[in-house]
């Protein structure tokens, strides 16, 4: 932390734009709005994410639910939660069909309530997303591309043994 006024929110257009203007309206302050937004690249795999989610809804009949800073697919009939609190946040991964994700935390929490998924690059987080699927033996479900992308079935009894044994060791 450094004392001093804080740096004005990040100037963006697009989706970044919206998604400061989001965090503004919710009565975050400057300082917040940079920590939250920092590194954030909109056009990342989001693309790619968000292409594979829409076939997948439309394969299997499910609506999209997206937990998401931006506020732009609405219009296409998702389910925009960029104000999921964290209750429900839960939630909506626990009663997932599937959970399409590239956050650290949406894999984790999966994880933890036995739900299928599948994970999209980031660069800020592939680091410990790569540590984390390689942990549960699931190295093969990080995916760049909506073509390769593809939900798996995942033994969630050898992931939770994993899991039992790493506690051993701490």
């Amino acid at each position: 932390f450094t004392a001093g006024a804080p740096a004005a929110a990040p100037q963006a257009t697009g989706a970044l734009a919206m998604a400061t203007a989001a965090l503004q309206e919710l009565g975050y302050s400057p300082a917040e709005i940079n920590t939250a937004l920092k590194g954030v690249d909109p056009k990342a795999t989001t693309e790619e994410m968000e292409r594979y989610a829409i076939r997948l809804a439309k394969e299997r009949g499910l609506k999209i639910v997206e937990i998401s800073l931006r506020a732009t697919n609405t219009e296409r009939g998702h389910v925009m939660r960029y104000d999921a609190g964290v209750e429900e946040f839960l939630s909506l991964v626990r009663h997932a069909e599937c959970v399409i994700t590239n956050s650290f935390h949406g894999l984790i929490f999966a994880v933890h309530y036995s739900r299928p998924f599948v994970v999209f690059s980031r660069e800020q987080a592939d680091s410990k997303i790569v540590e984390v699927l390689n942990l549960f033996g699931a190295g093969d479900k990080l995916f760049e591309s909506a073509e390769d992308a593809h939900v798996t079935e995942i033994n969630y009894g050898d992931v939770n043994r994993r899991l039992d044994c790493e506690r051993q060791k701490s």
